[in-house]
């Protein structure tokens, strides 16, 4: 489910889960871009979120690669 602009207005994080069912991969390829450095997180507590825009420059870095 991409995110729309009104998206980014509204939403401040989402789980991990929800980030990789936007980016249409896998919870452990998440991770993966996670622990590369790919995709930034932040904590509440002991819950770890993504911003949208935190997904939106995951896409534009792997975009770039592949072109």
């Amino acid at each position: 489910m991409p995110l729309s602009p009104d998206d980014h207005a509204r939403i401040r994080g989402v789980t991990i889960e929800d980030a990789a069912k936007t980016l249409g991969i896998a919870k452990s390829t998440a991770y993966k871009l996670i622990s590369r450095g790919e995709l930034r997180t932040f904590k509440i507590g002991r819950a770890r979120r993504v911003t949208p825009d935190a997904i939106e420059d995951c896409i534009k870095r792997l975009e770039s690669r592949a072109a």
